[in-house]
């Protein structure tokens, strides 16, 4: 169970019902501790926290108060780490179960609710995906909703809970970082949505660099090291790839080798070496998506897909290893808060006329890019304010940052 009300409420509601009627008959558990749980709305945060104890004040609901619930305050799982991933916690509830049981054997079932949805319903009736004349699950699953609003499959709906829910919405503006910029820009190709038209002037690898050049450094060298990866990994092992797309790269002219099969398909599937660079495109390439290639990586930019899953990556250990050292430092001082007060807190409107530009601080920026300012500002208006001083006995503000000319 989590922290946010877009669903959390109503579901909340149908568990306690539900609970309270099969209470006599299973073991009840309400597992309600705070786990990372990725999000996809910012270039500078990765995960948000259900359940986190350190914004209570934020939580859309209270903690349930029921005997079963599992908290902070009252948590029999030897397995659980602070804020461990949203995945670990339900492997590691598992694990806690059957050694709190003597050992035994455990089964795992994963129930989906199909009340507010028709295509769950209509996906658990239809036999056409079924196994033995039953339909246990269908493709129709990725369309419905998620239970994070903030991550890859569900952020272009975000909008939703500000219009359904503006008192709820406020907090979730103030509990993850860019969840407003994507109710609002979530449906644009500001964050990736749909198509992406590539600016004019500019090569998808071309754009990519544009990009990377936009990004904190330490966000920006874990996307070089990713898309480093993927290079190598194509030019030296391989990829696993059905014979019909083996041909099909053939057939469009791709330079490639075979290189063994692969251990990593079902099918055992000839794994691929690329012998050219990697490709700016292949939409040519129609039956499949798994080829590298530059608009691939710019996507993975545009969707703030930090891990890059779209070109099929994972966490890496180290990747791993540091989470974990985050939330053991985040553990030991959750207790401590600190006020700060910053200007940026209170954005304001003023009349462009009392504006006037500074003499000192210019930058100067190439006109392709200065295109591809003005092209982003008409589609999808300003993003962020303007710095300016207001000198004592002057009706005029001084612009501090934000005054850009082409040079």
């Amino acid at each position: 169970m989590t922290g946010k009300r877009g669903t959390s409420l109503w579901c909340g509601n149908i568990w306690s019902r539900t609970f309270e009627r099969i209470r006599d008959q299973v073991e009840p558990y309400w597992v309600c501790l705070p786990m990372a749980t990725r999000t996809a709305l910012s270039s500078y945060e990765m995960y948000w926290y259900p359940w986190d104890d350190t914004k209570k004040e934020s939580w859309v609901r209270p903690m349930p108060d029921k005997e079963y619930v599992i908290n902070l305050d009252h948590n029999p799982m030897t397995t659980y780490r602070y804020r461990m991933h949203q995945e670990d916690l339900a492997k590691q509830f598992g694990r806690w179960y059957r050694l709190s049981h003597g050992g035994k054997k455990t089964v795992c079932l994963l129930g989906m609710r199909a009340d507010e949805s028709l295509q769950r319903y209509s996906g658990f009736l239809n036999k056409k995906y079924g196994y033995k004349g039953t339909c246990w699950i269908t493709k129709q699953f990725k369309d419905v909703w998620c239970a994070s609003p903030f991550n890859d499959y569900s952020k272009d709906a975000l909008n939703l809970y500000r219009v359904i829910d503006p008192e709820i919405w406020g907090k979730l503006v103030g509990r993850v970082q860019g969840a407003n910029f994507a109710s609002i820009y979530g449906h644009t190709k500001a964050m990736g949505y749909r198509s992406v038209t590539l600016p004019e002037g500019h090569t998808w690898k071309s754009y990519t660099m544009f990009l990377l050049d936009t990004l904190p450094a330490r966000l920006r060298n874990n996307y070089i090291k990713k898309f480093n990866t993927s290079i190598r990994f194509w030019h030296e092992t391989g990829g696993g790839l059905d014979e019909e797309t083996i041909r099909e790269l053939t057939e469009q002219g791709y330079h490639i080798q075979r290189n063994g099969v692969s251990n990593y398909t079902l099918n055992k599937k000839s794994r691929i070496i690329l012998l050219d660079n990697i490709p700016d495109q292949t939409d040519d390439i129609k039956s499949t998506k798994d080829i590298p290639s530059w608009k691939r990586m710019c996507f993975c930019i545009l969707k703030n897909d930090h891990i890059c899953r779209f070109m099929g990556f994972g966490l890496t250990r180290q990747q791993q290893k540091r989470i974990e050292a985050i939330r053991k430092n985040t553990k030991a001082s959750r207790n401590l808060t600190m006020e700060f007060k910053s200007p940026a807190y209170h954005v304001i409107a003023v009349p462009v006329e009392k504006i006037e530009p500074n003499t000192y601080n210019p930058n100067a920026v190439a006109p392709p890019e200065m295109r591809l300012l003005y092209e982003s500002i008409k589609a999808d208006g300003y993003t962020s304010p303007l710095s300016v001083i207001t000198p004592k006995q002057r009706t005029f503000m001084s612009l501090w940052t934000g005054f850009t000319v082409t040079g």
